[in-house]
């Protein structure tokens, strides 16, 4: 099995249960589809990462060299820009103020992600801050240590 997709199986697996959790406790069945909907939905910002390297390199845009991850390796750069505990913080104090419950379950769906790539992902915990890769320029070797000279460890954010 590609480590590719035992990620995802993770992610799915992760997703479901955290899921059912949330809507056993909030018995809301919109929030709990946000919650999943945000949960695997933000893997959606890898098209920019791919779409960016594809025009830069002027490479054939293909459906395996997407699901590769290695257009990470071959542009140096992570963008990801979805892939943001910003994000979650965020949709926890627009929750927390009262401005709208619908962000709580964004921000768990969310968080719920982030956690499971800090896991199954040799990137590291940092690397899912938005700031931290705007201060390092979102460069991929400044952004994540051990950056492998082989492709076997792909990213996948």
């Amino acid at each position: 099995m590609s480590k590719l997709l035992r990620n995802e199986l993770i992610h799915m697996v992760v997703t479901f249960l955290a899921a059912g959790l949330y809507f056993f406790v909030s018995q809301n069945v919109a929030h709990t589809l946000i919650f999943i909907i945000c949960a695997v939905g933000v893997d959606a910002d890898h098209l920019f990462d791919y779409v960016r390297y594809i025009h830069q390199s002027k490479s054939k845009a293909t459906i395996l060299g997407f699901l590769s991850g290695k257009y990470f390796h071959l542009s140096n750069r992570l963008f990801v820009l979805l892939h943001s505990w910003e994000l979650s913080l965020i949709g926890l104090w627009l929750y927390f103020t009262g401005i709208g419950a619908v962000y709580l379950p964004i921000a768990l769906g969310l968080a719920t992600h982030y956690l499971v790539d800090s896991m199954t992902n040799d990137v590291g915990f940092l690397s899912y801050f938005f700031s931290v890769r705007v201060a390092h320029q979102f460069k991929l070797n400044k952004i994540v240590n051990n950056v492998p000279d082989r492709f076997d460890n792909i990213i996948h954010l």
